[in-house]
């Protein structure tokens, strides 16, 4: 296992940042988060799983994590769902890690949060075990 600063540090982008950025709109939260699920399955990444936490943080509904393969893969997931959220409304709120150093990548969609992690970081973070009671969501995947 690696020291937890081997994941480097996460560099918080405000809605300032991101073009367009407003809250979330137009879509449930539920359907966000399959929404992610599926374009992160569409586009290659692995270990997908819906998290539904909105018993335990009244902040928000759903933890969507992903795993790339690499820095570049995790990026290009954290774009492709941050265009398919914009197509149907939602908009980032803010974003982490994505100064290019991320191994572990954050997308704020309002009530729903996307944690995209590279195999080495998430499996040191394992935040399935964190959240171990919150309820895993069924999704279908290239439904």
């Amino acid at each position: 296992m690696t020291d937890a600063s081997a994941a480097g540090p996460l560099r918080a982008r405000s809605s300032e940042d991101l073009p367009d950025a407003q809250g979330q709109a137009g879509i449930d939260s539920k359907d966000l988060a399959l929404l992610c699920a599926r374009v992160c399955d569409d586009k290659k990444g692995e270990e997908i799983r819906v998290l539904d936490v909105s018993r335990a943080l009244p902040i928000l509904d759903y933890f969507v994590i992903a795993t790339g393969k690499n820095r570049r893969h995790l990026r290009a997931l954290a774009d492709e769902v941050r265009k398919a959220a914009r197509e149907r409304g939602a908009r980032p709120r803010s974003e982490e890690g994505g100064d290019g150093a991320g191994r572990w990548l954050l997308l704020d969609l309002g009530d729903v949060i996307v944690h995209f992690f590279d195999p080495e970081t998430r499996r040191f973070y394992d935040i399935e075990a964190l959240w171990a009671d919150a309820p895993r969501v069924d999704w279908a995947p290239g439904g």
